[in-house]
């Protein structure tokens, strides 16, 4: 009977995930069936591109291709599973990167976006929204030193000198964060 049980458990349980409300799966009812209708296509057609070709490089255009489509519809679950194809070839890509952080952030995984994002950061640490993101990140996460620390880095860089405005703003955020 026991036995019974479990399997039974494990069947609603499996059943429940297949069909419950996934959140990576957001509602894209506010698209414009066009768009919608687009996107589809896209992902058609760069699917079966994807598959039947050899050639790598043609290969990661598609995949980069599928994962801003997937995004673009809202469906994070696919999208994220075609930009980790790419960091496996790639793993400072930056669209990848970026575009993950911004969709586990989208779904309420700050400390996942965070993960992502401070990848991108090692890879791009002079750039001011890879700099601004990973600052509001690593505050959401109540990490403020690490917070500091990055707009220390980037005070000191030839970007940051002639941004002191952006070095301005960004310490106001950490200071009354």
């Amino acid at each position: 009977m026991k036995k019974i049980l479990t399997i039974i458990a494990i069947i609603s349980a499996l059943l429940l995930n297949a069909c419950g409300n996934d959140k990576y799966v957001l509602d894209n009812s506010d698209l414009p069936e066009n768009r919608l209708n687009q996107y589809e296509e896209e992902i058609t057609t760069n699917l079966e591109l994807y598959k039947n070709t050899e050639n790598e490089t043609e290969k990661l255009q598609y995949t980069e291709n599928l994962a801003f489509s997937y995004m673009s519809l809202k469906n994070y679950k696919k999208s994220i599973y075609y930009y980790e194809e790419i960091l496996e070839n790639d793993p400072v890509h930056f669209p990848a990167l970026n575009n993950i952080a911004v969709m586990h952030e989208r779904v309420g995984e700050v400390l996942e976006a965070l993960k992502y994002q401070q990848r991108l950061y090692e890879a791009n640490p002079s750039n001011i929204e890879v700099v601004s993101d990973t600052i509001r990140l690593l505050l959401e996460n109540g990490r403020k030193e690490d917070a500091l620390g990055v707009l220390e880095i980037f005070a000191v860089t030839e970007i940051g000198k002639n941004n002191m405005g952006f070095v301005s703003d960004q310490f106001e955020l950490i200071r009354n964060s």
